[in-house]
């Protein structure tokens, strides 16, 4: 497992140094996380097919789960992870990774972002892993939740 988080690893840092790379723009004129979201997304699809993941879907704002409305305990009205990599119409074997997105100054994770991954990594979903990615004007933090 350690192999395969740090392959997924490698392929976030390489989508961020893209985005920042490319997009600063969108960072430095502080435009709405989705239009950033929408850069880094492309960046990581792209980075994903090219290690191993070129059959698995990965979607941003994600709310169904087969034909239901994804829900939580904690968000019983319905709950949109800002990506996950799938594959659509499965489920547990194939739910593979949770990003929640932010933008901000300091790497702080809120504990409400800290609870939606860690319930999203416990049954009915079972993702393997799940993240939360900083974009700051100065660099990304990536920071893993257990």
């Amino acid at each position: 497992m350690k192999e395969e988080k740090d392959v997924l690893e490698k392929a976030i840092f390489q989508a961020l140094d893209r985005l920042y790379k490319n997009d600063y723009y969108l960072i430095e004129n502080k435009l709405h996380e989705q239009c950033v979201g929408f850069r880094f997304g492309l960046y990581l699809y792209e980075e994903l097919k090219h290690c191993g993941y070129d059959e698995y879907d990965l979607d941003a704002e994600y709310d169904k789960n087969m034909d239901r409305k994804k829900w939580l305990k904690s968000w019983p009205k319905g709950a949109r992870p800002d990506f996950i990599l799938h594959k659509r119409g499965d489920n547990i074997p194939t739910n593979i990774l949770i990003i929640e997105l932010k933008k901000g100054k300091r790497p702080y994770v809120s504990k409400r972002d800290k609870l939606k991954i860690q319930e999203f990594m416990r049954w009915p979903y079972k993702y393997r892993y799940g993240a939360t990615i900083l974009l700051s004007p100065v660099k990304p933090c990536l920071k893993w939740i257990p």
